[in-house]
C-alpha cells in the first residue's frame, strides 16, 4: 500500500486501518496513545472533524514506520489539510501532485551516472539488506514494501529506506509488478575493502541463518589436513564450480534467493 495514492491523510489512514490486524476502536485507541491525544480526539481527527498537528504526524510516522520520503508526503498532506486559504491549498496541492509525480516517474531520484561512486557503494555494501532487497525484488512474488518487510523479517521503515537509496542510484527500478534490478553494476574489485566487507556481511548472515535449522540450507565446514598439490587442485575445481554456476543462474528466471558462501583458506 504506498501512501503516494492518496491526497488526503486521513483516506490513507483509513487504508491503513483496513489492513492491519487490529481494527476499529482497538486501531484508535492505539493510534491515540501513539499521537498522545484521547481516542475520542483520535477518532475526531479521522472523520474529519479535527486535524493532526506535526508534532502527531511525527509520532504517527514512526510508529507506521515510514522512510523519510514518505514522512515528508505525510506532512505534506496534513499541511494541506490544515491551509486555511483557497490560495494556500492550491499551494500545498501543486507539492504533493509533484511529489507524486516523482514517486510514479522517479524523475528526481534517478541520477545519470555511468559508474557508482565509492561513496554509493560504500552505503550499498555496509549491511546485507541492500543486496539481499536488489535480490529479492527480481522475483515477480515481491511487488511491495509489505511483502518484502514480511519476507525479510525486518522494519517497514528500514526496508522503504533502502528501497529509497536503490531506487534513487539506479539500482532498482520500477516494474509493473513493483520493482525489478537496475541497469547500474555494482562492481568491486577483488582487493578493494568494500569487497571484505560484503564477505563479512553474508557471512554473518548465514551465522544467523543456523539459529533458524531451516531444512532447505546447507552449511559444511571440514577443517582439513592433505598435501599441498591436492590443495591447489582442489581450489582450481572450486573456481570452476564458481564459475560454471555464475553462467547458470544469468538465464535462470528469478524465483528465490539464496546465498552460496566458500571459504577456503590455509590456517
Amino acid at each position: 500500500m504506498s501512501i503516494y495514492k492518496y491526497q488526503n491523510f486521513r483516506k490513507y489512514l483509513h487504508s491503513v486501518q483496513e489492513n492491519l490486524p487490529r481494527k476499529g476502536r482497538g486501531m484508535i485507541t492505539l493510534w491515540a496513545k501513539v499521537i498522545q491525544v484521547t481516542p475520542t480526539m483520535m477518532s475526531q481527527i479521522l472523520i474529519g472533524n479535527k486535524s493532526m498537528s506535526l508534532e502527531m504526524v511525527d509520532r504517527l510516522s514512526t510508529h507506521l514506520q515510514l522512510s523519510e520520503r514518505e514522512k515528508d508526503y505525510f506532512i505534506m498532506l496534513v499541511e494541506f489539510d490544515r491551509a486555511g486559504t483557497h490560495s494556500l491549498k492550491n499551494y500545498f496541492l501543486k507539492k504533493i501532485t509533484q511529489m507524486q509525480d516523482e514517486s510514479r516517474y522517479l524523475k528526481n531520484q534517478i541520477q545519470d551516472v555511468t559508474e557508482l561512486s565509492i561513496e554509493i557503494k560504500a552505503v550499498y555494501y555496509s549491511q546485507w539488506i541492500y543486496v539481499g532487497i536488489r535480490n529479492l525484488v527480481a522475483c515477480k512474488k515481491v511487488a511491495t514494501i509489505e511483502n518484502i518487510t514480511e519476507e525479510l523479517n525486518l522494519p517497514r521503515e528500514t526496508v522503504a529506506n533502502v528501497i529509497d537509496f536503490l531506487v534513487k542510484h539506479q539500482l532498482i527500478i520500477p516494474s509493473k509488478q513493483g520493482w525489478e534490478p537496475g541497469p547500474q553494476s555494482t562492481f568491486v574489485p577483488a582487493d578493494s575493502p568494500l569487497v571484505y566487507k560484503h564477505h563479512q556481511n553474508w557471512r554473518l548472515k548465514g551465522i544467523h541463518q543456523m539459529d533458524l535449522r531451516s531444512k532447505e540450507d546447507l552449511f559444511y565446514t571440514s577443517p582439513m589436513s592433505l598435501s599441498a598439490d591436492l590443495a591447489k587442485d582442489l581450489r582450481s575445481r572450486l573456481v570452476k564450480i564458481i564459475q560454471e554456476f555464475q553462467k547458470e543462474i544469468g538465464p535462470s528466471e528469478s524465483e528465490v534467493v539464496r546465498c552460496l558462501n566458500i571459504d577456503w583458506f590455509e590456517y
